[in-house]
């Protein structure tokens, strides 16, 4: 399809901007006809300027000099409004040929009589550029914003409540008979093995509780009630909910087939790391307009995030959220690369594998931990931990994953994946706990060095 590019010759800076803009279109599939890329010495100009009859939609670029041209009908853009003027009236009630942009000035100097009706959209601030580019890509190829649901049934009012209250006692009893059958059965059969036993296997014993304590977790999480969305509509839901009558949020491609194929793993990871941004947008970055672009190319999921808050200076240390962000994309295989310009806003591109491996990945790294450690263990010197409070295979492979950028939280996933016990998350801040204690060690990452010091890791 053709898309009329049409504009005033007002000044080089403007003719720049327009440049650039049809470059920028023209990457994203738009076959723009554009005096720039079509005329040539010699080439016929009206011809080219009769193509606006033919072109599907026109891109109308205004400013203080489009307006006195288009009034006076001086000049390409008069001769072009000229050819225009029947087509616009004729639009008048339901335009979707004729796309008004203002660039410059205000509507009362830089907008022509004709297009006063039409609504335009507004690309004068350059530190908004990249929502209004996404609702001019969104205007060009039909695909409006905002989706109109589908008018629904009226509900029978009367007998919703009764039914709603019937529904909540249903699932009280089935969460009843849930808790019972789980951890009060479960806490037995641990009681049962404690008077069982001559002699008392703490670490078993943790293992059992740890076990019901991860499944009384999942009933006080219980899904069966309701069925879950699909994974576009909770990150559309996500990241308008930081939107007010101070901050606009536009998402551009997030449909259903984006995510098609991503775990449930990756896409609780994918959540936090928007969650984190849109935090940040709000404490630090104080951003009125942001934008969230998704892509899906080959095997990899790009995002495109951009907000026109304060930006970020040279140099800046990331705070507590943006670390947490680069750790989560490590985790997951991913790339993160931040473009800022200080007072210009924050623009990150970020990208992922769409059929996540990740987890295998980090498996097979815990097999060949736990395959080396015995060779490391002959090999290094005296830890200062002895007796059974020394460094067992579990703290050397905590220790390990750790090292290879696995944040705290995600390992006890990977140990439960080996069935390596115990696995639970208490278990590993206990053991992480006791070994930084023991050795005089102020934070993980010093426990991370002394280990590789006795090449243990």
């Amino acid at each position: 399809m053709k898309i009329f590019l049409q504009y005033s010759w007002d000044s080089e800076s403007h003719k720049k901007w327009v440049l650039e803009l049809a470059n920028r279109l023209t990457s994203d599939g738009v076959d723009l006809c554009f005096d720039r890329y079509d005329l040539k010495v010699g080439s016929n100009n009206l011809h080219f300027m009769e193509q606006i009859e033919s072109s599907l939609k026109v891109i109308l670029i205004m400013s203080s000099g489009y307006k006195i041209k288009a009034d006076a009908r001086s000049g390409g853009i008069g001769y072009e409004y000229q050819i225009m003027s029947s087509e616009i009236a004729t639009e008048l009630a339901s335009n979707r040929k004729f796309i008004p942009v203002l660039r410059d000035g205000n509507p009362d100097i830089s907008i022509p009589r004709i297009l006063r009706p039409f609504l335009f959209l507004d690309m004068r601030e350059d530190n908004l550029f990249e929502q209004q580019y996404l609702e001019l890509l969104h205007l060009i190829y039909d695909e409006p914003m905002i989706i109109k649901p589908k008018l629904g049934k009226k509900p029978l009012l009367g007998q919703r409540l009764a039914s709603s209250k019937e529904t909540e006692r249903q699932h009280q009893l089935e969460t009843s008979k849930r808790v019972h059958d789980v951890v009060a059965n479960g806490l037995y059969k641990v009681m049962a093995k404690i008077e069982g036993s001559v002699e008392m296997d703490r670490e078993r014993i943790l293992d059992s509780l740890e076990d019901i304590y991860e499944k009384s977790r999942d009933i006080s999480y219980d899904r069966t009630e309701f069925i879950e969305p699909e994974f576009h509509e909770t990150v559309n839901k996500l990241l308008r909910s930081f939107a007010n009558e101070k901050t606009s949020v536009k998402l551009s491609g997030n449909t259903s087939a984006i995510w098609s194929g991503v775990d449930k793993r990756t896409q609780y990871e994918i959540k936090t790391v928007m969650q984190e941004l849109m935090i940040n947008m709000k404490k630090h970055s104080l951003g009125t307009a942001v934008s969230w672009r998704f892509e899906r190319k080959d095997k990899q999921i790009q995002m495109r995030y951009h907000d026109n808050g304060t930006g970020m200076k040279k140099g800046q240390r990331f705070n507590k959220g943006l670390k947490n962000v680069t750790s989560i994309l490590n985790a997951i295989s991913g790339n993160i690369d931040f473009s800022s310009v200080e007072e210009n806003g924050l623009t990150i591109d970020l990208s992922f594998p769409s059929l996540h491996s990740q987890i295998n990945e980090e498996e097979n790294h815990v097999n060949k931990n736990t395959q080396s450690i015995h060779v490391r263990k002959q090999q290094s010197i005296y830890t200062g931990i002895s007796g059974p409070n020394e460094l067992s295979d579990l703290d050397i492979t905590i220790v390990a994953l750790l090292a290879q950028g696995v944040s705290q939280k995600n390992i006890p996933a990977l140990l439960r994946a080996k069935n390596i016990k115990p696995s639970g998350l208490s278990s590993v801040e206990k053991r992480l706990a006791f070994l930084k204690e023991r050795l005089s060690l102020n934070n993980k990452e010093q426990l991370v060095n002394y280990c590789k010091d006795l090449g243990l890791i």
